[in-house]
């Protein structure tokens, strides 16, 4: 739905966006944790930096489809509002579900496992570049064949859903959500118009 062709053209917006959309509601939540800690009830109740960090991250966290749907019903897909919007949620998804990770290391071994984290987020990153460049390289170029209805052919269509279960089970793996697999091949079938339109039609 996005033209992620054109993401370069969005992509030092889309960093400074995802940032402050990480730091600032990390921020004021860990603040207003504090004040929440002393109403929360249970016995015994659990450490305050604890609660303080699973709120903060809880807050931070962007929910892609959602955003994605907003954008879409609101006629915004194509623009580069639109495209910095989605390119941001996806990246604080990222993030946030990276940084629950570690807020779970820390709280229940007492320290964060930087090695895990730092194979989340090189493993994101290189998927990332991995899907834009089969999209620009390979997708972009690639003939589809369709169906008299313009969807694509079944075995095509069952290519298509086995990669984005494959590419979602991959980043599940990694730490971070699954949808974002998902996200990772519509980067690279933005890049093709007339597959994007076939697997409109078929689904």
């Amino acid at each position: 739905e996005f033209p992620f062709d054109r993401l370069r053209q969005a992509a030092r917006a889309s960093i400074f966006v995802a940032a402050a959309g990480i730091v600032v509601p990390f921020a004021s939540s860990y603040a207003l944790a504090g004040y929440l800690y002393r109403l929360a009830p249970g016995s015994p109740p659990p450490p305050e930096l604890a609660f303080r960090l699973f709120f903060a991250t809880a807050v931070s966290i962007t929910a892609i489809p959602i955003m994605g749907r907003i954008l879409i019903h609101t006629g915004l897909t194509r623009t580069r509002m639109g495209l910095t919007s989605i390119t941001a949620a996806a990246l604080d998804d990222v993030l946030g579900w990276i940084l629950l990770g570690a807020v779970v290391s820390m709280v229940t071994h007492g320290k964060a496992d930087l090695g895990a984290l730092g194979v989340s987020l090189i493993g994101v990153a290189i998927l990332g570049v991995a899907f834009w460049a089969l999209g620009r390289f390979g997708l972009s170029r690639l003939r589809i064949r369709r169906t008299a209805t313009g969807g694509l052919t079944p075995d095509l269509l069952a290519v298509t859903l086995v990669v984005v279960f494959v590419a979602a089970t991959a980043t599940n793996a990694l730490g971070v959500f699954s949808i974002f697999g998902g996200f990772l091949c519509g980067i690279a079938g933005s890049f093709n118009p007339e597959l994007r339109d076939a697997i409109r039609a078929s689904i």
